[in-house]
């Protein structure tokens, strides 16, 4: 069955725009903000031409904070990623261990040194962790230079980010 060609409208999978080229959701929040700066600013004793001057200003840079999205992400989901990553304790070290070595010696090592701190007698045990000893040395220096290598790709995502902001707010939005 032959299905003959048609226009598909342009509007589709796009948000209306308003006013500013913001949709009816940012609209609301941003009117919202506004209302909010100016609820703040009538607790200062100034008069209300002084107060409408300083809200459109803080107004506007709140909702540039907001909405300005660099590299996909607005700065709130930035500043909520870095807050979730600070209080997340890593997951991949053990992983990454299993990966490198290959073989799950290494957890049989930390469960050996687990029952070794908590005996009285791990005086005894001495030699066995001296062979064990080399090993974990060479496994921290691979962890080391994994996190070296994870911090210089850090470096790298942050200047690439702090370039988008910069691009972005030369552009406008």
């Amino acid at each position: 069955m032959h299905l003959e060609p048609y226009d598909s409208p342009t509007f589709l999978a796009q948000k209306d725009k308003y006013m500013f080229g913001l949709s009816l959701p940012e609209l609301m929040i941003a009117l919202g903000v506004a209302a909010a700066w100016f609820l703040v600013l009538l607790m200062f004793p100034i008069g209300v031409m002084f107060r409408l001057i300083l809200v459109i200003p803080v107004t506007g840079v709140s909702l540039a904070l907001l909405f300005v999205k660099i590299s996909g992400i607005s700065i709130p989901g930035y500043l909520t990623l870095s807050l979730v990553r600070m209080f997340r304790s890593p997951s991949y070290e053990e992983s990454a261990e299993s990966l490198l070595g290959g073989d799950p010696a290494w957890l049989a090592l930390q469960e050996q040194r687990a029952l070794g701190q908590s005996s009285r007698l791990s005086f005894l045990r001495r030699g066995k962790k001296m062979a064990g000893e080399a090993v974990t040395q060479e496994r921290e220096a691979e962890i080391r230079a994994e996190a070296s290598r994870q911090a210089n790709e850090g470096a790298v995502a942050v200047e690439r980010m702090a370039r988008d902001a910069v691009r972005t707010l030369m552009k406008g939005r």
